[in-house]
């Protein structure tokens, strides 16, 4: 816990009735405070409403916290219905190894050849589906994996990392809270 507490500018204190009548509340409580970090205590109650557990669990579920190279093929094809990219979808739903990475390296293909990679994917669209790839909806769909993989505001990508990290710390002890 020191190492935790010399590492940290904010200390989460997570206060169940066990943990406070715990020693260890205190010593760990007194060390933050003489040390001068931020503590922001919560207090921990085992009821947990069933909105919450959905929302957590939709968390854990979520493409959105992991980086798309880590993606499944199920998280490619709920971020394209996420943003409205269903003829694009359509390109990839019965492509099983169509993954994360798949869609990265296609991304690096789009930018250093937009417009044949374009024609690549409107041929495959057209052949077997008979139907075809508007360009301003690959231009959507361009715009999109660009937002992926360039934040605009560092501020904000550090704000939802921090989000990610709250919510996993969130999730983890509402689930050992469960488990007792």
């Amino acid at each position: 816990m020191a190492t935790a507490v010399e590492l940290s500018d904010v200390i989460f204190i997570c206060m169940s009735d066990p943990y406070k009548q715990s020693t260890y509340y205190r010593s760990d409580a007194e060390y933050a405070y003489t040390r001068q970090r931020h503590i922001i205590p919560l207090v921990m109650e085992k009821k947990i409403s069933s909105r919450w557990m959905e929302r957590l669990s939709s968390i854990e579920n979520s493409y959105n916290d992991r980086f798309i190279e880590w993606w499944t093929h199920e998280d490619v094809l709920s971020f394209l219905y996420d943003k409205y990219l269903d003829v694009i979808r359509t390109l990839f739903e019965y492509e099983q190894q169509f993954d994360g990475h798949s869609l990265y390296i296609l991304y690096k293909q789009c930018q250093s050849n937009t417009q044949s990679t374009y024609q690549v994917l409107n041929t495959q669209l057209n052949q077997p589906h008979d139907r075809t790839l508007p360009y301003f909806t690959y231009i959507h769909f361009f715009s999109e994996l660009e937002k992926q993989f360039n934040p605009l505001d560092i501020k904000q990508y550090i704000r939802y990392l921090l989000w990610i990290i709250y919510a996993k710390i969130l999730q983890n002890f509402f689930k050992k809270i469960l488990n007792n």
